[in-house]
C-alpha cells in the first residue's frame, strides 16, 4: 500500500485514472452516467453521488485520512469550461 504522504498530484491523478479504468464497466457507465465518482486512491474505496461534494463528504466520513480523486462517470472531465456571453 502506498503511504498518502508520498503521493504528489501527478501520482494521485495517475492512480485515480487507473482505478477508474479498472472499475468502470458498460453496465456501471450506463447506470451512473453523468454522476460523480470519488475514489480514495490508497484504499480504492469509492462513493457515487449527483454532486462531487456529496460523494467526497460521504467518502470522507469513512476515510477521513483518504487521498481523493474524482471524475464524472462516462465523461472526459468532471467540469466544462465555457466562455460567458457578452452582456450589453
Amino acid at each position: 500500500m502506498v503511504a498518502p504522504a508520498q503521493l504528489g498530484p501527478e501520482a494521485i491523478d495517475s492512480l485515480g485514472a487507473a482505478i477508474y479504468r479498472g472499475w468502470i464497466t458498460p453496465e456501471i457507465e450506463s447506470r451512473e452516467y453523468g454522476r460523480f465518482v470519488v475514489f480514495d486512491v490508497v484504499s480504492r474505496d469509492h462513493e457515487i453521488a449527483d454532486s462531487d461534494l456529496e460523494a467526497s463528504d460521504r467518502l470522507a466520513s469513512r476515510r477521513p485520512e483518504g487521498v481523493f480523486w474524482g471524475t464524472r462517470v462516462g465523461r472526459n472531465a468532471a467540469y466544462q469550461v465555457r466562455r460567458g456571453h457578452n452582456r450589453q
